[in-house]
């Protein structure tokens, strides 16, 4: 199997790993670099950490910042330690930040459009999947708690 492009992995970074839609939103969106500097932007990161995970130099990384802010793929955190950059977390943060972005091409809004129509219910229904299990879990974890307690009490 092919190793998978820095925007496929973006993709699957935000909940979106069997898209076709979403690596190709990306592709329109970033340059190799850039793609690979919203990889190492989660956790955030420094600048300095940032050309450390990329092996890019910080200059350029810097240079990367804004334009990437400007399309809605990155975002700032001001830290004591310094300003801390990250990428969208998940898929709705990625079609909302981009969708409002400045000058964003018509075309990435024409592949939102053809992945709410095809892929959208998909996501939703992983969503639904994810909620129900958690809701499983924390009634294992409620009753667990309850029989230790009747054990404890006994």
């Amino acid at each position: 199997m092919a190793e998978k492009t820095a925007c496929e992995q973006l993709a699957a970074a935000v909940g979106a790993p069997d898209s076709k839609i979403v690596p190709a939103i990306l592709e329109e969106l970033t340059d190799e670099n850039e793609a690979q500097l919203l990889l190492a932007a989660a956790p955030p990161a420094t600048v300095a950490e940032l050309s450390e995970k990329t092996g890019m130099e910080a200059e350029a990384i810097e240079r990367m910042v804004d334009p990437l802010f400007r399309k809605g793929l990155l975002f700032k955190s001001k830290k004591p330690e310094g300003i801390r950059y990250y990428r969208p977390r998940h898929l709705l943060q990625l079609h909302d930040a981009t969708g409002v972005a400045v000058d964003i091409p018509q075309k990435v809004l024409d592949l939102w459009k053809e992945h709410t129509k095809t892929e959208w219910l998909d996501y939703v229904k992983k969503i639904e999947e994810m909620e129900a299990e958690k809701q499983v879990e924390r009634a294992l974890e409620s009753s667990m708690e309850k029989r230790q307690a009747e054990v404890e009490a006994c």
